[in-house]
């Protein structure tokens, strides 16, 4: 298999999985959602687009406000005492999930 053919199908797995879903993630607007189009547009595909966003980091700036100073998900990690982030998917999807139970009172509560 060429890996144009390679690259084609991988494209079209991503897309399926990704398109007319709702997008979730810690600053997803500005970081994920800009990289998926670009590599999109690096092998001439049209980029998938979700139903709807769930950017946390503008729940948490929103609602939380800087209590954790910069707000990005380390800090929120150390700031709740959840460890170090390892910047892997799955662990940053996790830690995700765990500071934004830390943060549930103040987001749905206020």
């Amino acid at each position: 298999m060429s890996q144009t053919h390679q690259v084609s199908k991988m494209h079209e797995k991503i897309y399926d999985l990704l398109n007319g879903r709702i997008w979730a993630g810690h600053n997803i607007i500005r970081f994920d959602c800009v990289r998926i189009k670009e590599a999109f547009a690096e092998i001439g595909k049209a980029a998938p687009e979700p139903s709807g966003i769930i950017d946390s980091l503008g729940l948490l700036s929103d609602k939380f406000g800087k209590r954790a100073g910069n707000m990005k998900m380390a800090s929120l990690a150390a700031y709740f005492g959840l460890g170090v982030q390892k910047h892997r998917s799955l662990d940053d999807v996790r830690m995700n999930l765990e500071v934004l139970e830390h943060c549930a009172t103040v987001l749905f509560l206020v």
